[in-house]
C-alpha cells in the first residue's frame, strides 16, 4: 500500500488524510514497527525497540510518536499497548506518549516492560499527571518493575477524574519499605479508582502497611491480593491488615495463595470472620478440604446477614439487604425506583465467598472479574 509518491493517503476505513510525509511513510510500512487493523474499538500495539532502531535520535522519536499516537489513536479504540521493552530509561518517551493520548478515545493503556523502578521520579510524576487530560478508564503496568517510584507514580494519578481500574501486579512492591508503601498508596484516597490488582508482588511481610494505606478510601470497590504467599503470614497478623479494610468501601476481596489449602477449618473460618465489620460480601480464597459450611455459614453470618429472605434469588436478597441497612420501609421501598438502582450496584446474584481447594476439579465459568463455579460457593 506504498504511496511513495504522494503526500497524503488513506488508511484503511479511516479515512483519514496524513499531510505528513514522514509519518505517511511509516503508516505505509504496513505494521512493521506498531499493530492496527484500522478499524475502530480495537487493540493498537506499538513497538518502541523497532521505533528505537529505525530512529536513532532520540528527540526524533519523541517527536515521531506525539503524531503517531494521535493518529494511530485518534479513532475510538479499547487498548494502547506500548511494548517497552527496556527502551525508555529516562522517560521522554512516555511523556510523549501520554502527551500524544490528549483528546484521544483510547479505554486502556497498557504498559510492557518498561523499566519505570529506573526511571527520574520527576519526569515519571510529570508523564503520568498528564493522563489527567485523557478519558482513559483502565491503566495496566504489570511487571515494570515500579518498586520505589510507586510513591511518584500514585502521587501523579491524584488529579486524574477518569481512571477507574489500576493494575499493578507483579511489581515487586513486598520489597518497598513500609513507610513509603504506606504513602504511595494512601494517596489513591484522592482518585476514583475502583479496582486494584496487586497480583504476584510478594507483599506477604508489608500486608499490614498497605491495607492500613487503605483506610478512609471510600472508591475502591475491588481488591485483588491473590499470589502474594499471604498464607504464610501469621493469623493475628493477617487479622490485624484485614481489619483495616472496615474503615475502606471495598466489597470484593480476592486473596487467593494455593498455601491456604493448609490451614485448619478454624483458622480459616476466624480469618474469614474478621470481615463481618467490613463491607467486603464477595470473596474469593483457597481454603482447606471440607471447607463447603464455611461457605454457608460466610454468606449467612457475614454477606448477608440482614436477609430474611435468604433461600431466594440474590436480586431480592440485594432488595431486602439494601432497604434494612438504611432503615427504609420495606412495603414502600418495593414501589420505589431506587431498588432497581440498589439491585444493580450490589449485583448480589453471586455468591458471597468462593473457596478454592485441590482436592476436585470441577468445570468453572466466568462471570466478569471473577471466576464463579456452576451451581455452588465451593470450588474443590
Amino acid at each position: 500500500m506504498a504511496l511513495a509518491s504522494s503526500s497524503t493517503t488513506d488508511l484503511f476505513e479511516n479515512k483519514e488524510k496524513i499531510n505528513d510525509l514522514e509519518l505517511m511513510q511509516l503508516v505505509n510500512e504496513n505494521n512493521r514497527c506498531w499493530c492496527w487493523s484500522g478499524q475502530p474499538n480495537i487493540g493498537i500495539c506499538i513497538y518502541l525497540d523497532k521505533l528505537h532502531r529505525k530512529y536513532v535520535s532520540t528527540l526524533q522519536l519523541q517527536n515521531l510518536l506525539v503524531r503517531l499516537v494521535a493518529y494511530l489513536c485518534k479513532a475510538p479504540c479499547s487498548e494502547l499497548t506500548v511494548h517497552c521493552s527496556s527502551e525508555n530509561p529516562s522517560g521522554e518517551y512516555l511523556d510523549a506518549i501520554f502527551t500524544a493520548l490528549k483528546g484521544t478515545a483510547v479505554h486502556s493503556l497498557k504498559l510492557e516492560g518498561a523499566d519505570l523502578g529506573a526511571v527520574q521520579a520527576e519526569l515519571l510524576n510529570t508523564a503520568f499527571s498528564k493522563l489527567k487530560d485523557t478519558k482513559i478508564e483502565k491503566l495496566e503496568l504489570q511487571d515494570n518493575h515500579l518498586a520505589n517510584n510507586v510513591v511518584h507514580l500514585l502521587s501523579a494519578l491524584v488529579n486524574n477524574k477518569t481512571l477507574r481500574e489500576l493494575d499493578l501486579s507483579g511489581n515487586n512492591l513486598g520489597r518497598v519499605q513500609a513507610e513509603l508503601l504506606d504513602t504511595a498508596f494512601s494517596k489513591l484516597k484522592d482518585t476514583k479508582i475502583e479496582k486494584l490488582e496487586l497480583f504476584g508482588n510478594h507483599i506477604a511481610d508489608n500486608i499490614v502497611p498497605l491495607l492500613s494505606a487503605l483506610k478512609n478510601n471510600t472508591a475502591i470497590r475491588c481488591l485483588h491480593l491473590d499470589g502474594n504467599n499471604l498464607d504464610a503470614v501469621a493469623l493475628p497478623t493477617l487479622r490485624t491488615a484485614f481489619s483495616s479494610l472496615q474503615h475502606t468501601a471495598v466489597d470484593s476481596l480476592n486473596f487467593c495463595t494455593y498455601g491456604f489449602s493448609s490451614w485448619d477449618l478454624e483458622s480459616m473460618k476466624e480469618l474469614l470472620a474478621t470481615l463481618s465489620d467490613t463491607k467486603i460480601r464477595k470473596v474469593s480464597c483457597w481454603g482447606p478440604k471440607g471447607s463447603r459450611n464455611l461457605v454457608d455459614w460466610f454468606n449467612s453470618e457475614i454477606a448477608y446477614p440482614h436477609d430474611t429472605l435468604y433461600h431466594e434469588n440474590g436480586l431480592q436478597r440485594a432488595c431486602i439487604r439494601t432497604m434494612m441497612q438504611n432503615n427504609l420501609d420495606l412495603n414502600k421501598a418495593r414501589s420505589n425506583i431506587q431498588v432497581e438502582i440498589k439491585i444493580k450496584e450490589y449485583n448480589s446474584d453471586e455468591l458471597g465467598l468462593i473457596i478454592y481447594n485441590s482436592h476436585i476439579s470441577p468445570v468453572i465459568r466466568r462471570r466478569g472479574y471473577c471466576l464463579i463455579p456452576d451451581g455452588g460457593g465451593l470450588i474443590g
